[in-house]
């Protein structure tokens, strides 16, 4: 057991004393209770943060800890509970009637403040619901983090706990007797002031709290994608991303996505797995007429539910063949289509012949099935499933926004070095959370900050306010947001310069120009590119001298460095690109290895780069265009 685990097992073999001993009339026992209470306190805050950054967290704490606060909570309000009746009279005119009598309220100016029944069934209710409710969302996928208001509610509490278990100590000593005394009175009234505060702030958290964390986590929800074709690669699943993105714009939070095949059991055990962990499930595909189309008879079992044929959609789909296709007779397999579980809903398709299916059962699980045709899937997404989603989820005005900074030339542990290790600072807000993911790829890192259930205007500028941070400390990097390219960037700073630009390449053969050109409006910038990928080429179109390349090599700086001032020169361009290396997989040497590749640019300076890039041939020649705009940018933001 490591020092964390064996803190937290100190706190949950206190609380049986924590609990008893405030019984024991003495004032030493309960200075005893008081001081237990207080080590007790600081200690859940310290094993906590000793776990975190010793990385010394494990499946006992976690099953500890929460174990430890709750027996922890439920010790202090047996004694605060039966010690703190109040007395007979609202306003005790001596501290001695309210002690003889067995009663130790907080004592304030207003009167006597003792602890109601109905707040030790509210905090020990909210604290039972609280551990369910998190189990819950565990097995659906989800972690349930503590958020601002839930942290001030310990912290209230641990305030109001600790002026009572002090007042249980202070009211039994011989000082206590002289009430006459003003300094005595006023410590009573401060006690009991600060104790009663804290407790209706405590009080006002936990409902507060709660209201936030059920707002919060309310609307989930898994995805599943139908159809050999996507677990066999030949179709890129474009719909789960599309309906995730859609969903999470709307403030609805997919918390798993799954794909499986045309076959009725794999496909009812996914849905129903995902029903369990989540209770609404959308499903694309499996609609159609064929055999393998087998999604509504699946999903139908699984809600006990017979399908049955209704005439009315039959008629329809017979009415859009004919008028599509006037002399062909209508498939009997179509009817297929308009056959509908027992009790399911139709969701009307505008788009297409098979209608979508909303299933819903006693208990408010639901699934909502649509086509898999994206165009379909798109517009039945939109108009008809998002509304419903709308009004089950609870009429949610929370949204999940993400925006993206985009870098490059820089690897993804020096930039997450740069940043540090909590560069948002509290990730947690009081009603959502911001994070942020670093995405490596062949262009760069990009750095995405996200707000998950928050206000829109609030989540906006939160991520804003992120962004600006993170480009404040990685300024030299940054090229971009979101989707932007880095060939646009770079067209538009040479437009603004009213500069020309010309390309000369050999590994890459042409992937820069086409980089550029990719680019709507380049013409009026890009003069085009010279592909000079064998050594003839380099010195009859670039005028590359034949001694440098017999004495340096094709892959090297002088090369380059001629390369990119023969096609400024050659083509009348005010700055003059080129890229030589070796894309491999082969062509490499010691000297000279594969991924070697040179760089340069001719303007109003001369410079070449080596770069020692990573990857298979592709994503060299990738990596190296994406290089070159990169040093690109750099000499028009410092020239």
């Amino acid at each position: 057991m490591n020092l964390p685990n064996t803190i937290t097992a100190g706190r949950i073999l206190a609380a049986p004393f924590i609990a008893a001993l405030p019984f024991i009339g003495s004032p030493g026992a309960r200075l005893i209770a008081f001081v237990l209470y207080i080590v007790a306190a600081v200690t859940d805050y310290y094993d906590g943060k000793l776990a975190r950054t010793r990385n010394l967290i494990t499946d006992l704490g976690r099953l500890l800890d929460p174990l430890a606060d709750k027996l922890l909570l439920f010790a202090t309000l047996i004694p605060m509970f039966v010690l703190m009746a109040p007395h007979t009279d609202p306003l005790i005119p001596t501290s001695a009637e309210s002690i003889d009598a067995g009663r130790l309220p907080f004592l304030t100016p207003f009167g006597a403040i003792g602890l109601p029944w109905w707040i030790v069934a509210l905090v020990i209710g909210r604290e039972l619901f609280m551990t369910v409710f998190r189990q819950a969302a565990a097995r659906r996928g989800v972690v349930i983090a503590a958020i601002g208001p839930a942290k001030w509610k310990t912290a209230f509490q641990s305030i109001w706990v600790g002026s009572a278990y002090f007042w249980f100590f202070a009211a039994t000593t011989a000082a206590s007797q002289n009430w006459g005394s003003a300094a005595w009175r006023a410590f009573a009234y401060f006690n009991g002031t600060v104790g009663t505060l804290a407790m209706i702030a405590s009080v006002f958290l936990t409902v507060y709290s709660l209201a936030l964390y059920l707002r919060r986590y309310a609307g989930v929800f898994a995805l599943i994608t139908i159809g050999d074709e996507l677990l066999l690669g030949f179709t890129v699943d474009t719909n789960a991303a599309h309906i995730s993105r859609t969903l999470a714009a709307a403030g609805v939070e997919v918390v798993r996505r799954t794909t499986v095949g045309d076959e009725a059991d794999k496909i009812a055990a996914a849905v129903g797995e995902a029903l369990e962990r989540t209770g609404a499930v959308i499903t694309t595909g499996g609609l159609g007429p064929t055999s393998d189309d087998l999604t509504k008879p699946a999903i139908a079992k699984i809600f006990g539910r017979s399908m049955k044929l209704d005439e009315e959609i039959a008629s329809a789909l017979e009415q859009r063949w004919r008028a599509r296709f006037p002399n062909s007779r209508f498939p009997a397999t179509n009817r297929s289509q308009a056959e509908i579980p027992e009790g399911a809903r139709v969701l009307t398709n505008r788009h297409g012949s098979a209608p979508g299916i909303w299933l819903e059962d006693d208990k408010g699980r639901w699934v909502a099935m649509i086509p898999g045709v994206p165009r379909v899937m798109r517009g039945m997404l939109a108009e008809e499933v998002l509304p419903r989603i709308k009004v089950v989820a609870g009429g949610s005005e929370n949204a999940i926004i993400s925006e993206t900074l985009r870098t490059t030339g820089i690897a993804e542990s020096a930039i997450a070095e740069l940043l540090g290790p909590n560069v948002l600072g509290e990730q947690d807000t009081e009603t959502g959370s911001l994070s942020l993911a670093y995405l490596p790829g062949i262009a760069g890192v990009d750095l995405r900050v996200t707000a998950k259930r928050l206000a829109p205007a609030r989540a906006e500028k939160l991520v804003r306010e992120a962004i600006e941070k993170l480009r404040s400390l990685v300024s030299a990097y940054v090229y971009g947001e979101d989707d932007t390219d880095l060939a646009a960037v770079v067209l538009e700073k040479c437009r603004s310069l009213g500069l020309k630009l010309a390309v000369a390449e050999s590994c890459t053969g042409g992937l820069l120009g086409e980089r550029i050109t990719n680019i709507p409006g380049s013409s009026d910038v890009f003069l085009g590119g010279v592909i000079a990928y064998h050594d003839d080429v380099k010195r009859q179109a670039l005028d590359v001298r034949a001694e440098e390349i017999e004495r340096y090599g094709a892959v090297s700086e002088q090369v380059a460095l001629q390369m990119a001032s023969g096609v400024r020169k050659k083509l009348g361009a005010d700055i003059g690109v080129s890229i030589t290396g070796i894309a491999g997989p082969g062509g490499g040497t010691p000297e000279k290895p594969v991924g070697l590749v040179w760089i340069a640019v001719d303007a109003w300076e001369t410079k070449a780069r080596r770069f020692h890039l990573i990857g298979d041939r592709a994503e060299i020649r990738q990596r190296a265009a994406q290089a070159a705009l990169e040093i690109v940018r750099r000499a028009l933001s410092n020239g």
